[in-house]
């Protein structure tokens, strides 16, 4: 776990760089609503809303680097399943927030699921 700095964020031995992640989501035109979810969830220790969102940054916002230092070997199919996991939350395969963060902690430690 010291070689890679991705697992100890999703083993919750390391936070998430929630906010260079918020930075970028705020460059966008968000709604009222939007804008106070995203402060309620940083002001939050529930880790599960911060680790759905680095997910979905790492897979929308490669250019924020924040699979800098993971292992390779895990990393990387990991980073090209990604569309594929997004893509279950966001047409309603994956129905609950946890159970999407559960599924993504599972596919970057085991290693994606085949065939999915």
């Amino acid at each position: 776990m010291d070689d890679d700095p991705l697992l100890k964020v999703m083993y919750g031995m390391q936070d998430v760089d929630i906010e260079r992640i918020l930075a970028h989501v705020r460059t966008y035109n968000l709604t009222e609503t939007e804008q106070r979810a995203l402060d309620k969830m940083q002001q939050d220790s529930d880790a599960a809303p911060k680790l759905f969102l680095l997910v979905f940054a790492m897979w929308l916002a490669p250019e924020l680097g924040l699979t800098e230092g993971a292992l390779p070997r895990r990393c990387e199919p990991f980073v090209k399943s990604l569309p594929t996991l997004c893509m279950d939350m966001l047409e309603g395969r994956i129905v609950s927030l946890q159970s999407f963060v559960n599924r993504a902690v599972a596919d970057y430690i085991m290693g994606p699921r085949g065939g999915d």
